[in-house]
């Protein structure tokens, strides 16, 4: 055997370099602990850490496929306001993660603390208009969450409807 062969085979650890959950991994460091990665103001300066065991990408790999990795989902910490490690984290949709972000405006409504995106698709109303009357409107959480849409933002939300089945619908003169 070479040395140039040892050598590229030494280097080659685990051969998961190309992979998503090496990106996820490499990017969930990065950010943690490089002072000149974009995203290092919102992890690393708030003191956000990565576990010691987790250092170790082989050690992150096995946790991540025992606890529910796919290609489609994303890493979350429970807290936002803790560290990357075993107890704080799951996979969840990108959806799922938007609605676990430290700028979310949490709506407590009838025992349940909700975002006003997850309000929206509980009432079927849409979330501009949650949005308009609970934060420029300023109504209080009951009337905004109880209040019947008038048609004219029925009207909103049948076009919206429309538009997320695709041209198809008009161009057959359906609405």
């Amino acid at each position: 055997m070479s040395s140039r062969n040892f050598v590229g085979d030494k280097a080659r650890t685990h051969g998961m370099s190309s992979t998503r959950i090496y990106a996820v991994w490499s990017s969930m460091i990065a950010r943690c602990s490089n002072p000149k990665n974009s995203s290092y103001k919102y992890y690393g300066d708030r003191g956000i850490t990565v576990c010691g065991e987790w250092k170790d990408f082989d050690t992150f790999k096995k946790w991540a496929l025992s606890n529910g990795y796919k290609d489609k989902l994303t890493i979350d910490r429970k807290n936002n306001s803790n560290n990357y490690e075993p107890s704080n984290c799951q996979w969840v949709t990108v959806k799922e993660q938007a609605n676990n972000r430290r700028g979310n405006h949490l709506i407590l409504y009838n025992g349940k603390t909700k975002t006003i995106e997850q309000w929206s698709n509980e009432t079927g109303i849409l979330y501009p208009t949650l949005n308009h009357r609970i934060n420029v409107a300023k109504w209080n959480i009951s009337k905004a969450l109880e209040t019947k849409v008038k048609y004219k933002h029925a009207r909103q939300e049948i076009e919206k409807i429309v538009k997320e089945m695709g041209k198809e619908v008009q161009d057959n003169g359906l609405l």
